[in-house]
């Protein structure tokens, strides 16, 4: 993901993972000539830095959405099983679809959390917070002409999951995995937590980890039969 900020062109999408400590970190960066795809070497802002418990379950494929914001992917923070149920904790920005302002800042914040955000000013959740119960959300993907986000969410054992993201929505992890209870922690959640299934899952035997990808449309071209003299030249 990239845009336009007066004449410059920023790269908001490099999100990666460090160690000592282990931490992911969204970073913007700028060209200083986009015909030669060079980058400004002076330019490094940090955005977002994540502890991670783990090496794993890193995630995070940022996407500009038609409204301007950065909408940012998150893992669990790793291992298995999510034995920190950070997926579920909304003090935590793991296992989430975060959206941000990357052209404010609020407070000690390097970004700005948008007014709209689902769980802004309310208590006992991170403002940024999008969507809940993500496991390994590997790739999003803004279907811009039907205005859709499309989230692909590796599964543990049993599932891999096509998400259709929704504003303040909880996609269960690690309640369910995929439509089915998760066995390996064999728990309920509670009556009033409402979870969204995937659109689409498939299992272990078809196939493993879901990638993602892009909506792609195809016009139908129609292909005449050939003559008889075409067909014989």
């Amino acid at each position: 993901a990239s845009c336009l900020v007066g004449s410059e062109m920023c790269i908001r999408d490099s999100y990666h993972t460090l160690q000592e400590p282990k931490r992911s970190v969204l970073v913007e960066r700028r060209m200083k000539d986009r015909k030669k795809l060079l980058l400004d070497e002076t330019h490094h802002r940090t955005l977002i830095e994540i502890e991670q418990p783990y090496w794993n379950h890193n995630s995070g494929v940022p996407e500009f959405g038609p409204d301007g914001y950065l909408y940012l992917s998150t893992g669990d923070g790793g291992k298995a099983n999510d034995p920190h149920d950070f997926s579920q904790n909304t003090f935590s920005l793991l296992g989430k679809v975060l959206r941000i302002d990357v052209d404010k800042t609020e407070g000690a914040l390097k970004y700005g959390i948008p007014e709209d955000n689902p769980f802004k000013n309310k208590p006992g959740y991170r403002g940024e917070i999008w969507t809940i119960g993500m496991r390994n959300p590997w790739r999003l993907h803004w279907d811009m002409p039907s205005n859709n986000l499309y989230c692909a969410d590796v599964g543990q054992h049993m599932k891999e999951e096509i998400n259709l993201i929704q504003k303040g929505g909880n996609y269960g992890w690690s309640f369910p995995e995929g439509t089915k209870a998760f066995s390996l922690k064999n728990r309920k959640p509670s009556e009033e937590i409402e979870f969204i299934d995937p659109v689409f899952e498939y299992g272990h035997d078809e196939g493993t980890s879901v990638s993602g990808g892009i909506v792609y449309r195809l016009s139908l071209i129609h292909i005449s039969e050939p003559t008889r003299q075409e067909a014989i030249s």
